[in-house]
């Protein structure tokens, strides 16, 4: 079954998410630097800061208003406030994964680093701007137990049971500080069944790219790689709930990672260009993307991300993953099972979680197994149903 996506910045979940995906045109506007703050009404202002943090975007607001000379603006202190907390962080977090990986590569153990972490790092002015609340590593899937125990040796612990049908595992460090660090362990690219078999590691290994502003040991995905791995994450989130704080939510059109988008698609040469239509050319992936770069683009209005949708869209074949992935949850289960290497695994767990994992969804909860189990129906059967 896919896992639910990594947990939001541990700094801003103390703030009320939003009932819905609320994306206030000011934010848009201010984030790419069509709107003066000095314009702003107070009301504007006060949805500005309300929802950027849901949006992961203080950073690259707060340099926004810092490029203005709009750093005393009244309506957003608080946003200012969580801008300096994730610097603060980052730098501890920056520390925390630099030892890490330090530690697999003594243990001869190959990783790179997917999404945030790694676009931090590589596609980001500032490694601040890029808000998150995890690193995602991407290892193989026979080296699962020897990195486990390289985490457990770093202070990393176990955030909950996996099923042999899990594509990733949770492992977080507090440290005596209090800062909060999560690593968020991938043995496929995709948590999605759907999108398992898009890349093999060696694959992307082969294509990777150094990131020495983080450690001399770091590797990332290529550009283009990183490009493609960011629409498959837009994809899957539409469906696949993320978490920000107690809070479960599903939908792929947070502006940081459409942001993500824009600024890969910004760093494309005319090799990187030749490399992305062959991927979405024989991987017959454009109809997932094309629909991730669209979302950025309505909203960004970047003529990159307009001209390379020009280009690709040619490329849009009609496939059986965009048919999954577009349909509701009975679709994308079918789609999955069929998807799936282990099937039989699938269909346990759809249908029972195990004691671990229904302790670990309710913790705290004195109802027997059976009447635990029976509320997870009823929570999956209300989830989708709404949907």
């Amino acid at each position: 079954m896919s896992a639910a996506t990594s947990t939001m910045d541990p700094l801003t979940t103390s703030i009320e998410a939003p009932t819905a995906l609320n994306t206030p045109q000011p934010l848009i506007d201010l984030l790419t630097g069509q709107r003066p703050a000095s314009t702003l009404t107070s009301d504007e202002a006060r949805s500005i800061d309300s929802s950027a943090a849901f949006h992961g975007v203080d950073g690259l607001i707060w340099q926004q208003l810092r490029k203005q000379q709009a750093e005393d603006h009244p309506g957003f202190a608080q946003l200012a406030r969580r801008a300096r907390l994730q610097a603060q962080w980052e730098l501890s977090h920056c520390a925390a994964v630099a030892d890490l990986l330090g530690r697999c590569v003594d243990a001869k153990i190959p990783l790179l680093l997917l999404k945030g972490t790694a676009l931090a790092y590589s596609a980001y002015p500032a490694p601040s701007l890029r808000s998150r609340g995890d690193t995602d590593l991407l290892i193989e899937d026979k080296d699962r137990q020897r990195t486990a125990a390289v985490l457990a040796q770093a202070g990393f612990k176990s955030t909950g049971p996996t099923s042999p049908t899990d594509l990733q595992a949770g492992y977080e460090r507090i440290d005596p500080s209090g800062a909060r660090h999560v690593i968020d362990l991938h043995w496929s690219a995709s948590n999605s069944p759907l999108l398992e078999n898009v890349w093999c590691f060696e694959e992307l290994d082969a294509r990777s790219q150094r990131l020495p502003a983080l450690s001399p040991v770091a590797r990332g995905l290529s550009k283009v790689d990183a490009l493609i791995h960011a629409c498959l994450h837009w994809a899957i989130n539409r469906h696949v709930p993320y978490h920000y704080g107690s809070d479960s939510r599903t939908g792929g059109d947070r502006l940081i990672w459409l942001y993500d988008m824009k600024l890969l698609a910004e760093s494309l040469d005319a090799t990187d260009l030749a490399d992305l239509h062959q991927q979405l050319s024989t991987k017959r992936l454009a109809s997932v993307c094309l629909p991730a770069l669209r979302s950025a683009q309505s909203r960004l209005k970047s003529k990159t991300l307009a001209d390379l949708i020009e280009q690709i869209a040619p490329l849009n074949k009609a496939t059986w993953r965009a048919w999954a992935l577009n349909g509701g949850w009975l679709r994308r289960s079918f789609g999955e099972f069929v998807a799936t290497r282990n099937r039989a695994g699938y269909l346990r767990d759809l249908l029972v979680a195990s004691p671990e994992a229904l302790h670990a969804r309710y913790p705290n909860d004195p109802r027997s197994l059976q009447r635990l189990q029976l509320q997870r129906w009823l929570d999956g059967i209300k989830r989708r149903s709404g949907r």
